[in-house]
């Protein structure tokens, strides 16, 4: 199914608009529905070109008697008389379709339909003709003319243009039918009707990225305990969703919307999580009394489908039985600095907000500093502006690294998270470790996102803005305090980076990258979540959830402290009994 969906993306955009994920499932039916796509396209071709030409009939006289008349071609003049004893048919090109013509001394006022393959007339027409002499033989057939329009060949009739020798087989006659276009004559199942007129389908992106990235989510799904086998995830939309039930069923499946913007309740959709089948339904909220979900969520739905294709939602479980931390084994008392970037203002190049820090940090030393990018912003205004530097990203970088530990000396840990946002870093999610070319023995790299242990204590860390990325993206009604939500996503979810898939101007996401290295194993006991959001401090599933803020933020910068007291037994149940933390302005 990958394979397939891989060959369905790599097709030009116009045929993926016209050809919807969900009207395949194998590669001939992929093939067949290109086949139609090209035979539509070469036949909206050849009447755009025959609506190049243009025709009239001339004569002396008008009359309010409309002929249509369809074999004339180009632009050159035809003349000559009518076979069969019938003289004084005269065509002339001019480039208007309004025109007159004269048959056996009757004169016609006339449209020309350019380009068209077959000569037809109304019945009024064909009655005036005959009554002439002309013999026209009873016929049944539709035919489309050159604008579209379809109309009912009652009659056939035989002539032939001296001098052009130009052979109209039929002339149709009947009213017009201002019906619809082509489309019973191409697609006998109504394909391109019912693609004309569904409203909201799948939208490409949620068929890129994130179909072909289910092997991930299907991780998730095994990592998360929400499946004891695999048959269960075959009975997903196979059993259940395609059948109309009046049954209380449940299933399993990631959250998605069908088009490119956050979740509603009219636009949240239920994926198969199983590569091989990839079927989807609608979700009807309305029963619910509370609700939060999130783009590349797994979620457990209890529900009825009577209609088979929206599932009336019940209830949504989306947490699972966590295992909280283990209070740290520590010694000794630790104390830690946090600070995030941007570490300069938008407008200048100074650092005045990391000077303002490194004062605070020689007066109180902490054990251990954590710094989270970005440290010099790509998208900064003085960078995108092209102003030259007197030296390269890396080493303005090193030499912002040295200057720091020089300032508060080697006895402090320092921690440096990378961020896809930096100007010397690769731009893709997980973030490779920054190298620099001189090294210090106090001074680590990392990752983002990271997960380090120190004597016993799990400090998981990330320098990307999960927490506003989830929160502009989800559904939530009645779901409580916000963060503490966000942060039950990434715990439950097991990952840093549960949203599938970003916006594009948000970041760039390596789905097998982040299926290796951004996952959350275990609860750690502290979680860094750098955020535009507004700083706070919660114990979530006994997981202490920081966020320090930005150093560098028009209304003042922030970064947080906090201190770590080897835990009493009785102690070990709360962790603020051992624990304290403050947010601090710069």
């Amino acid at each position: 199914m990958n394979h397939l969906l891989r060959i369905y993306e790599g097709l030009p955009p116009e045929y993926r608009h016209y050809i919807r994920r969900h009207n395949f499932r194998t590669l001939d039916e992929l093939i067949g529905l290109t086949d139609d796509f090209e035979l539509l396209k070469r036949d909206e071709s050849r009447q755009k070109k025959s609506l190049t030409s243009h025709m009239i009939i001339e004569s002396e006289q008008n009359t309010p008697d409309p002929l249509f008349v369809g074999n004339a071609r180009g632009t050159a003049t035809i003349a000559g008389n009518v076979e069969k004893h019938h003289k004084c048919l005269a065509l002339t090109a001019a480039g208007s379709e309004n025109v007159s013509v004269v048959v056996n001394g009757v004169r016609i006022n006339t449209l020309i339909d350019t380009g068209a393959s077959l000569s037809y007339m109304d019945e009024a027409t064909r009655q005036t003709v005959q009554t002439n002499g002309l013999e026209a033989k009873p016929m049944q057939r539709l035919i489309q003319m050159a604008d579209k329009r379809v109309t009912t060949c009652n009659y056939l009739l035989n002539i032939h243009v001296i001098g052009n020798n130009i052979l109209t087989d039929q002339l149709l006659t009947d009213q017009l039918l201002a019906d619809q276009l082509l489309t019973n004559r191409l697609l006998t199942n109504r394909l391109l009707t019912n693609r004309l007129l569904t409203n909201r389908l799948l939208t490409n992106r949620l068929l890129t990225n994130r179909l072909l990235t289910n092997h991930l989510l299907n991780n998730r799904l095994l990592n998360n305990c929400l499946l004891t086998n695999r048959l269960l995830t075959n009975r997903l939309l196979t059993n259940h969703l395609l059948n109309n039930l009046q049954d209380l069923i449940k299933t399993i499946g990631i959250i998605h919307s069908d088009y490119d913007g956050p979740l509603d309740p009219s636009s949240t959709i239920l994926v198969g999580s199983d590569e091989s089948m990839c079927h989807t339904v609608r979700l009807n909220f309305s029963k619910t009394k509370s609700v939060g979900v999130f783009p590349g969520q797994v979620v457990m739905v209890t529900g009825m489908n009577p209609k088979g294709d929206v599932l009336m939602v019940e209830e949504v479980i989306t947490e699972q039985n966590l295992q909280p931390p283990k209070p740290p084994q520590i010694a000794d008392r630790l104390s830690f600095v946090i600070a995030a970037g941007p570490y300069t203002h938008d407008d200048d190049l100074v650092y005045d907000p990391l000077q303002d820090l490194v004062m605070y940090l020689k007066e109180n030393r902490p054990n251990v500093l954590i710094l989270c990018g970005p440290f010099m912003e790509a998208d900064h205004k003085i960078i995108n502006d092209n102003v030259t530097l007197a030296e390269t990203f890396e080493a303005f970088f090193e030499k912002m690294i040295t200057g720091i530990v020089e300032a508060i000396g080697q006895e402090t840990t320092i921690l440096v998270v990378a961020s896809h946002r930096d100007a010397h870093t690769d731009c893709v999610y997980p973030t490779m470790s920054i190298q620099m070319k001189k090294s210090f023995a106090n001074v680590h790299m990392l990752p983002d996102p990271s997960m380090i242990d120190l004597n016993g204590l799990i400090i998981g860390m990330t320098s990307t803005d999960i927490v506003d990325h989830i929160l502009a993206e989800e559904l939530a009604v009645n779901a409580g305090d916000k963060v503490k939500r966000v942060v039950n996503y990434l715990l439950h979810q097991k990952s840093f980076y549960p949203l599938n898939h970003p916006k594009e101007d948000q970041m760039c996401l390596d789905s097998d990258l982040a299926s290796k290295y951004a996952n959350i194993d275990r609860i750690p006991n502290i979680l860094i979540l750098p955020s535009t959001q507004k700083c706070f401090l919660r114990v979530v599933n006994g997981c202490l959830a920081i966020n320090p803020g930005r150093l560098a933020d028009n209304i003042g910068g922030t970064f947080a402290r906090f201190i770590i007291n080897p835990p009493a037994p009785k102690d070990e149940a709360n962790l603020f009994n051992y624990v304290g933390c403050q947010v601090r302005k710069v």
